[in-house]
């Protein structure tokens, strides 16, 4: 069975929200933590062997350790999921190896976002992370000398609303043809 109809993924897009504050004893069940991985997986990027790599911070006191390194920010212990996006720089090419905390930093965005809609189209709230200290969180999860340490993504169910949705760009404002005035 699909879980991600069109339908369902539309809204996730139009309705997804960062959020900040999750209900801590909210568990997403193991099954749908496989699907949304399978989703991102999914994502095209042009690779044979995707180098996208996830640790999934599940142990408390190393949640509460990472927390004390990004800014005492309640969605690391609050959240149900806690997962550090890297990118292997070995699965990358030659060519991207040249940038490689640049391209990895692209991609690891890509297979956030994918995480966070496959997460939502199922039900879940979502976060993006980058507050924290890259170094010090490196060091807690062993992260090899070739990964690339992207983001957090942390998924669960929101405590609270949050805030209202910022203006955006009319249609008009963003596409432009041929010339960007």
């Amino acid at each position: 069975m699909n879980m991600f109809s069109n339908e369902r993924l539309a809204v996730a897009m139009r309705e997804r929200r960062a959020i900040k504050h999750f209900e801590p004893s909210f568990v997403i069940p193991e099954g749908d933590r496989k699907h949304i991985l399978s989703f991102a997986t999914e994502l095209d990027l042009g690779f044979n062997m995707p180098p996208l790599r996830i640790c999934r911070v599940s142990d408390m006191a190393l949640r509460e350790q990472i927390k004390e390194v990004g800014f005492q920010q309640p969605q690391h212990t609050g959240a149900s999921e806690l997962w550090v996006v890297c990118i292997d720089t070995k699965a990358l090419s030659t060519k991207e190896a040249e940038h490689a905390r640049t391209q990895a930093m692209f991609y690891g965005a890509a297979y956030s976002q994918a995480l966070m809609l496959g997460a939502a189209s199922l039900g879940y709230d979502s976060c993006p992370m980058i507050g924290f200290q890259f170094g010090p969180v490196g060091e807690l999860i062993s992260l090899p000398e070739s990964y690339v340490l992207c983001n957090f993504v942390v998924m669960g169910k929101r405590k609270k609303a949050p805030l209202t949705r910022g203006s955006k760009l009319a249609i008009e404002d963003v596409l432009f043809t041929d010339e960007l005035v």
